[in-house]
């Protein structure tokens, strides 16, 4: 109906997407993680954090 259910402090830097799985969990997507809070209740599900692969030697040594 495009109005507001929930309300959920994230606390995802960047956050760029929210998608409904297949469990029914909303899951949001940011800069280096993604979230999943139940749908009824907004209680956090599990979290997860990746960093991203560094430059490498050789580009690094391109670089400068």
């Amino acid at each position: 109906t495009g109005k507001r259910r929930l309300k959920v402090s994230h606390n995802i830097e960047a956050a760029a997407f929210m998608l409904l799985n297949e469990r029914g969990e909303l899951v949001l997507g940011g800069k280096n993680e993604l979230a999943a809070f139940d749908g009824t209740s907004a209680t956090p599900l599990w979290r997860e954090r990746h960093e991203p692969p560094g430059r490498g030697l050789l580009r690094t040594a391109r670089a400068a």
